[in-house]
């Protein structure tokens, strides 16, 4: 009887090698298995540790559905990132039985993944030493982080430009209308630090340097930060210095630093924002202190300032906080006074600057277009696929706000740029007939919507897939003024100091060779980090730890925001989760593992 159920147990491990074995095959290789030396060694391995390791795996609810997610992602990520539509996988019955066979084998690996996983971080020991850094690790820490940045910083020297900065300094010199397209205070901000530069210093690239070097100082002191909070938690010094690579050897931060735009501003008071949060659940007295609400309010603010969403991401962040200690303290109102008046404060003043300071600077409201990406492209692709079948109300209600007949050429799966940039009219009534003939198109075709929404969305869920918009993940460059179309009007001249070829040289260090590097590669796939947090927010919620869900509530408003946004898996809208990943592994690893609840 024992010979006859291990002889059944190899069977079934031998099928569920086989199984994973073909997933990985036809869909990260992008080919099916052929019998060659190293698809040998390849089942050999998954085989050995399958058979090794898979009494680690019970049954679980949570981790099953977590896996069934995965692998859904990785078929459909395939599908969209090959073919641009989901109709591929069911095009025949031999491609439908291939989808299923590699979602039931990513099932299996993944499913296995996050079992080895959660048992690693649960026998994870929290350090007893929590104190904070000293000024000899601090010291230390930055050394490193500059020993590694400032090659590329001279490499660039005096720092990149980036095309929506040249945008901002035509808003703030008023060569063009003044909108609340990008951020106000970031523009005030950076057209101030260049006029400096241009009319105190009567050198342009000092400017630039001046706007960079406050970059690097804030950079520097967030990261310590982060690592001071994670000693707090109670990481290892492996851990911290696994942070400490991370953040110096990885070439985003050095690139994004080095680079003039808001978004590097808004990552750095992200992770401010972040690490307050963190104090916060800890300890929710923390805030009643009069120097922490202003280091708290100051990050709000930058956040504010150099996004337009941030005010979005505070409401969606904070309010929650607000509501459940004002539940669990309904009596003691001196305990949570102090969220209410920061909240407060933080509202009466956004709003007051929005609807009053912002007129009164003759600033106008930034395009309706903006927000309506994703419906732009589904209505793109549909006049695209389905011209024939539009009524002649609904092709005039389009062509209303957007030119109907040009849709077609200049439509972009992965990115709205192109489309939503066409808006004609966004007066109310027109955009309103406008949804009315959208809503309409959509129920006679809603694979087309699906097929718009997910091609334009894919690469954040998809950790295989790099966001073909954006081939090099950086974008190290000044935009050159002769560009077409190019907002680098010349009153701003800003130039590199290091000659062309220098500067490919560490640029394809920086990109192409990092995307060489296994597993290092993966480093510019969004999708990497939206898995790592959903794998962290299924622990948690597993573990019933529901109170450290709410440090989560920064990275959850965020990736709503890239999946509403214009680009596919932009790097440079996922950097304020990419920033503060290390401080929620390390939050992560803490509430599962500390015995307070």
């Amino acid at each position: 009887m024992d010979y006859t159920r291990r002889i059944c147990e190899i069977f079934k491990m031998l099928l569920v090698t086989l199984t994973t074995y073909f997933a990985i095959y036809s869909d990260v290789f992008g080919k099916l298995p052929v019998v060659t030396l190293e698809t040998g060694i390849i089942f050999v391995v998954i085989a050995f540790i399958y058979f090794r390791y898979w009494h680690l795996c019970p049954k679980d609810k949570w981790t099953a559905l977590l896996s069934l997610f995965f692998s859904i992602c990785m078929v459909l990520g395939r599908a969209y990132d090959k073919k641009d539509t989901f109709f591929i996988l069911i095009s025949n019955k031999w491609e439908m039985a291939a989808s299923i066979f590699s979602i039931c084998g990513f099932f299996i690996l993944f499913y296995f993944c996050l079992c080895v996983a959660e048992k690693v971080i649960l026998n994870t020991v929290l350090s007893k030493e929590n104190k904070g850094l000293s000024r000899k690790e601090k010291m230390k820490y930055v050394g490193i982080i500059l020993m590694c940045w400032i090659p590329i910083f001279i490499t660039f020297m005096p720092g990149s430009f980036d095309h929506d900065s040249f945008s901002e300094l035509t808003y703030w010199t008023r060569e063009v209308n003044w909108s609340t397209h990008h951020p106000v205070i970031a523009t005030v901000y950076l057209g101030l630090v260049m006029d400096f530069g241009k009319y105190v210093i009567y050198n342009v690239n000092a400017g630039v340097f001046i706007y960079i070097l406050i970059q690097i100082i804030l950079s520097i002191y967030a990261i310590l930060k982060v690592i001071e909070m994670m000693k707090k938690l109670g990481i290892s010094q492996y851990g911290i210095y696994t942070t400490i690579f991370f953040y110096s050897m990885i070439p985003i931060w050095a690139g994004y630093v080095q680079c003039v735009i808001k978004d590097s501003m808004n990552f750095i008071f992200c992770m401010f924002y972040t690490v307050f949060l963190i104090e916060i659940i800890l300890d929710p007295s923390w805030l009643n202190h009069k120097t922490n609400m202003v280091k708290f309010l100051l990050s709000i603010f930058g956040i504010l300032s150099f996004r337009n969403t941030g005010i979005y991401l505070f409401l969606l962040s904070f309010l929650p906080i607000i509501i459940c200690l004002i539940y669990k303290n309904k009596k003691n109102k001196d305990y949570w006074k102090s969220y209410i008046l920061t909240c407060s404060i933080v509202l009466v003043v956004h709003f007051s600057f929005m609807n009053i300071i912002v007129p009164a600077m003759g600033i106008g409201k930034g395009s309706v277009g903006e927000m309506l990406s994703l419906p732009f492209q589904q209505t793109a692709r549909y006049i695209k696929y389905h011209s024939d079948d539009i009524t002649s109300w609904e092709y005039n209600a389009v062509n209303d706000v957007l030119p109907a007949k040009q849709l077609p050429k200049v439509y972009d799966s992965q990115i709205s740029d192109s489309v939503k940039n066409l808006i004609k009219d966004q007066h109310t009534s027109k955009i309103k007939h406008y949804f009315k003939a959208w809503f309409f198109m959509g129920l006679r075709h809603p694979g087309t919507y699906l097929d718009a929404t997910l091609s334009g969305t894919y690469d954040y869920f998809y950790p295989n897939g790099f966001s073909k918009a954006r081939k090099t993940g950086l974008k190290l460059y000044i935009k050159d003024k002769h560009d077409q179309n190019s907002p680098n009007t010349g009153t701003y001249d800003v130039t590199y100091v290091q000659n062309e070829s220098i500067r490919k040289k560490v640029t394809y260090y920086m990109t192409d060779f990092w995307r060489k590097i296994p597993v290092l590669g993966l480093i510019y796939n969004t999708g990497v980090y939206t898995w790592i947090c959903l794998v962290c927010v299924m622990l948690l919620a597993k573990k019933k730890r529901f109170y450290a869900l709410f440090a989560f509530l920064p990275t959850a408003s965020t990736l709503l925001f890239c999946i509403a946004s214009p680009v596919n898996g932009y790097i440079r809208y996922m950097l304020p989760i990419i920033a503060t990943m290390p401080l929620l592994i390390a939050w992560t690893i803490h509430s599962l593992n500390s015995k307070t609840d």
